[in-house]
């Protein structure tokens, strides 16, 4: 199973990424795989 992470613009709320993560990743490690 995996959940959805969105990369979002900050003012404009504009989804500029997405990317499925593995479930049971810790939190501080979703950003960092979606970036890679």
């Amino acid at each position: 199973m995996t959940q959805k992470f969105e990369i979002k613009n900050r003012w404009t709320e504009e989804v500029l990424f997405t990317c499925d993560v593995p479930d049971g990743m810790e939190s501080g490690m979703i950003a960092r795989h979606a970036l890679e």
